[in-house]
């Protein structure tokens, strides 16, 4: 009897071991994830908590604009430009709109980059059918009117002027508007440097 007792008193101690460790596993497994996952998981949590406090327009457009800003900033006519010679700018032009209705001036201001591309085709003898600005864009691209980096900004361009455009309220703000009339203005520019 007393062998039994000792085996079952052993039993018990390594089952009682045994369960310690295990349970003391998942803590520590825990733990050693979260030091390993700290940087991620803090680089997501501060971008959700952004999105969330900006909205998802306004995270989006931001996120775009950082894109198309590299993109305007990598346009060769602008990145040799000498202060313009122009009286008015489009940037002039649009920025009291900004206050009023940033969206309004976002939409007119990719309204003049359509206009813009049209007569650069027009005048160089190109034919086109009314089509959306990316693909005046190509167009002009495909015939060496404009460089990659007008294209891609124009293109990113759009993509901003749609997330202005069907956001459910007038939400970019003043100050988002008055960037995307700024890289639009220098976009206008890099169009029509290869026009004249």
């Amino acid at each position: 009897m007393a062998i039994t007792r000792r085996k079952i008193g052993q039993l018990g101690w390594m089952s009682f071991i045994a369960s310690l460790v295990q349970s003391a596993v998942w803590p520590v497994a825990v733990v050693v994830l979260v030091i390993l996952m700290r940087k991620p998981l803090g680089d997501a949590l501060s971008h959700r908590l952004r999105r969330l406090k900006a909205g998802p327009v306004e995270a989006e457009f931001d996120r775009e604009a950082i894109e198309v800003r590299e993109e305007v900033r990598r346009i060769p006519e602008v990145a040799a430009a000498e202060p313009r010679q122009e009286p008015v700018s489009l940037s002039d032009e649009l920025v009291p709109l900004t206050d009023v209705s940033p969206r309004a001036a976002v939409l007119e201001a990719f309204a003049r980059i359509v206009e813009r591309l049209s007569r650069l085709l027009e005048t160089t003898g190109i034919s086109y059918s009314k089509q959306s600005g990316p693909a005046l864009a190509r167009l002009a691209f495909d015939h060496n009117l404009i460089s990659t980096e007008t294209r891609s900004a124009i293109e990113g361009l759009f993509i901003l002027r749609n997330l202005a455009a069907h956001s459910p309220r007038d939400d970019i703000g003043a100050d988002r508007a008055r960037d995307y009339v700024a890289m639009a203005d220098a976009v206008l520019y890099a169009i029509r440097d290869k026009q004249e």
